[in-house]
């Protein structure tokens, strides 16, 4: 059962949209309760494509509440093994080709269907469950997607920079925003500045030691041309999803840890288009 709003201790009702939009979700959420009066159970705050809240586990709703049948599958990752993950350029890949319609509308993400498919409900992709379920997952640098018959790919979680909180601090991520600008440090350092699809909330990538690993050639040529090219344009908006491991929640720096870690979207002559930073630099250095 979801909820439509929380209330806080102090009674006040809080909307789904209240929360979606918050930039301090970490205080926030640990302050939000069942909207039924006199019921003092926790409610979690899930960031999806479409949030809801949720009891948090081990809360319990009065046995009057209409919200009491919610008290199930506490334990639903309990004694579950855990697997090693790698995940390879075509998986990294598959996962950041799925971001136009965050970037620009669920029109441009639209895909021709025969007429005898069978239209289903989409359930809403949890993001992330609070505390419930730490993301997993390892880039591989060999361009793997799995090695050993147990090794499947995982749930990586996708949030918007505004939605970080300290749990989420070493997890594996994807998150769509809005590329500003890029800072050269060094040849195997690059920080770039990003900003929230939806809120002020800035946050950073860094690109180390890691993500140079491979020494693909013409990397930093590659890089240096799209720092110069958003320098020159400021008005030219380029999104940038990306899969990388959240350092520091407070700040919300990420590290993508390879080359192949990021994707670029931008509308070209009103189409949408996305583009490996090889792809932008071939076509966009002519």
């Amino acid at each position: 059962m979801e909820f439509e709003s929380a209330k806080n201790s102090k009674g006040k009702l809080i909307s789904l949209e209240e929360c979606k939009k918050s930039e301090d979700l970490e205080k926030l959420r640990g302050d939000l309760y069942c909207p039924t009066k006199d019921c003092k159970a926790q409610l979690s705050y899930v960031a999806a494509r479409n949030p809801y809240f949720k009891t948090r586990n081990n809360s319990i709703h009065l046995d009057e509440c209409p919200h009491k049948k919610e008290n199930i599958e506490i334990e639903k990752r309990k004694n579950k093994r855990k697997q090693s993950v790698n995940l390879g350029e075509n998986d990294v890949y598959s996962r950041l080709n799925r971001y136009m319609g965050d970037f620009f509308g669920n029109k441009s993400n639209k895909t021709n269907k025969s007429k005898s498919s069978t239209k289903r409900k989409q359930k809403s992709e949890p993001i992330d469950e609070d505390l419930d379920a730490k993301p997993q997952g390892i880039p591989s640098t060999d361009g793997r997607i799995g090695v050993g018959k147990d090794v499947i790919s995982p749930r990586i979680s996708k949030k918007l920079l505004n939605e970080f909180i300290s749990s989420d601090q070493n997890g594996i991520f994807q998150v769509p925003a809005q590329l500003i600008e890029i800072k050269k440090i060094n040849t195997k350092k690059y920080k770039l500045k990003i900003k929230d699809l939806q809120t002020n909330c800035s946050g950073e990538i860094l690109l180390q030691d890691k993500y140079f690993s491979r020494n693909i050639q013409g990397i930093n040529e590659q890089l240096d041309f799209l720092k110069d090219y958003l320098a020159k344009n400021p008005n030219n908006v380029i999104y940038i999803a990306y899969y990388g491991t959240l350092l520091d929640y407070k700040i919300r720096q990420f590290e993508v840890f390879v080359d192949y870690g990021f994707k670029l979207y931008l509308k070209e002559k009103s189409k949408p288009k996305k583009y490996t930073l090889a792809e932008f630099y071939s076509l966009y250095s002519r």
